[in-house]
């Protein structure tokens, strides 16, 4: 695109130069606050389980792919750089018409969130981010976005503004503002996220409500629950699927079904065991879908008291 054409180049250039300078994506990186939540707590981090072998990699691109390609996520972004687009800040009123306007941040708005959200998704799971508590993985996986979105905001404005490339010190200076920028996000979604109550649904007619959380093809009779990193595995006799949320929470959505908590990471339906015993030591319990569950000591009496064990 040619800004400069006619006279008043030197002009319109100073101005891009300035443009460029201060030109973050900002506006991009806080849609995360929305897209990160959205659709739901409930509905967006919930993906299906039938990948156990696949890695945290492969939960988190499902993850990626559900946050950016959703209904919500799409239509704030693009409502985003409609906006932003029509306001023209940093310059942009005057440096692009408005149609120009409209097509560079909306370009800003969907790379940048892109990269951030794959970022805050994927980073926290690779080591040594994995062992760190989820907040802090996800807040320096932000800070490590800054030269990727500062790379992406770059590239479009040397498609946008062709004549004025960016010189170094201006990308390094944007690096840091987009690293510190997403950090701040990241680390306000973490606030909003932890004072939420996480989200109530019914339980479907016949079956527990953790039930709801579940695709329709996975809801059946509920055999176990166990945690895996921040998610708890739901298995039911029609398959496993997984779910962001605290496994006491997961337990208080098993009502109606009766079962014992027998490890820290294990629940378990007491009609989906098959018997208990002892091996090297410590109690394990046999699943008639042939798992096997380890108990903790503190645990053992309970399987006692409904007559697993004796």
């Amino acid at each position: 695109m040619n800004l400069d054409g006619g006279g008043g180049g030197k002009e319109r250039s100073e101005r891009h130069d300035d443009l460029k300078d201060r030109a973050a994506p900002a506006g991009a990186l806080r849609l995360l606050s929305d897209g990160l939540r959205s659709p739901g707590r409930g509905q967006m981090r919930e993906r299906d389980g039938d990948f156990v072998s696949g890695g945290s990699m492969q939960l988190a691109l499902r993850e990626w792919r559900a946050l950016y390609l959703s209904r919500r996520a799409l239509a704030l972004m693009a409502i985003a750089g409609g906006i932003v687009g029509l306001a023209g800040p940093f310059g942009t009123s005057e440096a692009l018409p408005v149609a120009g306007r409209l097509a560079y941040w909306t370009a800003i708005v969907f790379l940048t969130f892109g990269v951030g959200a794959a970022a805050v998704l994927a980073l926290p799971r690779l080591n040594p981010l994995a062992r760190l508590p989820r907040a802090a993985g996800q807040i320096l996986a932000a800070l490590a976005a800054g030269p990727a979105i500062a790379a992406v905001v770059a590239l479009v404005n040397l498609a946008a503004f062709p004549e004025t490339p960016e010189a170094l010190p201006n990308v390094l200076r944007l690096s840091l503002d987009c690293a510190l920028i997403a950090a701040g996000v990241t680390a306000a979604i973490g606030l909003v996220a932890r004072g939420a109550p996480a989200p109530s649904a019914p339980a479907p007619a016949g079956g527990p409500a953790i039930m709801r959380r579940l695709l329709i093809e996975r809801r059946g009779r509920l055999l176990r629950l166990s945690v895996q990193d921040h998610y708890v595995e739901v298995h039911t006799e029609r398959g496993m699927h997984l779910v962001l949320m605290r496994l006491a929470d997961a337990i208080d959505e098993t009502e109606g079904v009766p079962g014992l908590r027998v490890h820290r990471s294990h629940w378990v339906a007491l009609e989906a065991i098959a018997g208990a015993r002892r091996e090297e030591g410590r109690v394990v319990l046999a699943l008639r879908d042939g798992t096997i569950i380890p108990v903790s000591r503190g645990n053992v009496q309970a399987l006692r008291e409904v007559g697993v064990l004796r």
